[in-house]
């Protein structure tokens, strides 16, 4: 009887997080900002050591790419080409803080960066203070496929079998 109730609270938990969740899923089509190319995709094994960045107050409670709501003092990130939502690890090399970041909007567009994070996330990674620093981003494939499964109830990564990229970074895609 008692497991029957709590799994019962563990599904309509579940379901009420997915109806009050009001992003959405997204890879995206290729798109060019200034004279740069982007080619979304959901790159199961994305790898990549770059500059990171980070924003908050110009875009605090504005919409993300994935219609979300951009909160500064929340921890997440935006990426130009992973899928919306999605988790990664993001390594800070100067100090070798690591902080686990769930992908909800498109950025950087500022020259050589990879990742622009939220004010939270640059406090906790301890480079707020200095704007940049170097970083290497790891996708997540099975953190990201649970957060999926709350959000959506599925697995959106099987989805879209057109869009998963088995080993194709960003540096690669921007040669295209």
């Amino acid at each position: 009887m008692i497991k029957i109730f709590l799994t019962i609270i563990i599904l309509c938990s579940s379901n009420q997080l997915h109806a009050a969740y009001k992003g959405h899923f997204k890879i995206g089509k290729p798109y060019q900002i200034f004279d740069q190319w982007y080619y979304p995709e959901a790159n199961v094994n994305y790898e990549e050591i770059g500059v990171a960045s980070w924003y908050g107050p110009k875009f605090n409670r504005k919409k993300t790419a994935n219609g979300e709501i951009f909160k500064k003092h929340h921890i997440s990130a935006a990426h130009p080409t992973l899928p919306l939502p999605s988790i990664v690890e993001v390594l800070n090399l100067e100090n070798g803080k690591t902080l686990i970041v769930r992908i909800n909007d498109r950025g950087p567009f500022a020259k050589d960066r990879i990742i622009d994070l939220s004010e939270k996330a640059a406090k906790k990674l301890e480079f707020k203070e200095q704007g940049t620093t170097l970083v290497k981003v790891n996708f997540l494939k099975k953190e990201t496929n649970e957060l999926h499964q709350k959000l959506f109830g599925k697995i959106m990564l099987k989805s879209h079998p057109e869009n998963i990229a088995e080993n194709h970074s960003l540096s690669e895609a921007n040669k295209l």
